[in-house]
């Protein structure tokens, strides 16, 4: 396991290697989950490839570009991770982690995270929708902060009670309400993957008060918490979640395809929230 000491060295190793190649001082830091890297089209900016980065798990998982970019959209500048890891590529659950404490190191205040979803029947979820996350359940067995500590960390015990930064999450159904792009919200579910769930899952989700399921986020966002990072979260609906009577196979492919077709929305809400994000109070 990684200690602490080789963690901050990582970070500041791969922030060091950033500014080299950027001088863009970013306020948001933003992570595009699968096929949401259409969200990077048309954006100018500086572009740094994952392997080029400390520490940095180069993703495998199509979709995911893995390419870190520095640029300035809506006179806000931004740092947008194309692409993470996931612990179902066997990544060791403290590199979840990286993102969030590299924006921090970076100068990011706001932490906005994007992810492809699982829609859970009959908690008002359909496939092409898109949903603020405002709370999460953590089912991947694991959490990146298990371990040694060291309080340059941050707080060995972070608060969770206000995840999902509450400013934030009004900022974005005010810009979606202002566009007229619906916009519900609702609690992720957070699971190990890469098997998509079994009929008793998706009911076992949905009882504990889920509304979509995803194999990544959680991590993340628990991190981000840990460094002070304000959070938000989009989900795009992708499917129904696996399993359903009647319901076709759930393949990888068609979840892009879902998330492509939903894409001008999602660009224009976050692209319209990045300047409010940058100014968010603590």
């Amino acid at each position: 396991m990684t200690s602490p000491v080789e963690i901050i060295k990582l970070v500041e190793a791969a922030t060091l290697q950033i500014r080299q190649r950027s001088s863009i001082k970013p306020k948001v830091a933003l992570v595009l989950g699968s096929g949401l890297n259409i969200l990077e089209e048309g954006v100018d900016g500086d572009r740094i490839p994952y392997h080029l980065l400390p520490g940095f798990h180069v993703p495998t998982v199509s979709g995911h570009s893995g390419d870190l970019i520095l640029a300035t959209i809506e006179s806000t500048p931004v740092m947008i991770f194309s692409g993470r890891p996931h612990l179902y590529e066997g990544t060791e659950p403290w590199r979840l982690g990286l993102l969030p404490r590299v924006a921090k190191a970076m100068g990011a205040s706001a932490f906005l995270v994007t992810n492809a979803a699982g829609g859970i029947p009959g908690q008002g979820m359909n496939t092409g929708d898109l949903m603020r996350i405002s709370d999460h359940i953590n089912l991947q067995g694991t959490n990146p902060l298990v371990g040694s500590h060291d309080n340059q960390l941050g707080a060995r015990f972070p608060d969770m009670g206000r995840a999902y930064h509450r400013d934030a999450g009004r900022l974005l159904d005010s810009v979606a309400n202002d566009l007229k792009i619906p916009l519900k919200s609702g609690i992720y579910v957070g699971v190990l993957g890469p098997t998509y769930e079994t009929p008793a899952e998706v009911r076992m989700y949905g009882f504990m008060g889920g509304h979509a399921i995803g194999m990544s986020t959680v991590g993340e966002v628990a991190v981000a918490n840990q460094v002070g990072l304000h959070v938000a979260g989009i989900s795009c609906i992708s499917n129904l979640a696996g399993g359903n009577e009647g319901a076709d196979v759930l393949h990888h492919s068609e979840v892009k395809e879902v998330v492509a077709a939903a894409g001008d929305n999602i660009r224009q809400l976050i692209r319209a929230a990045l300047p409010g994000l940058s100014n968010l109070a603590s």
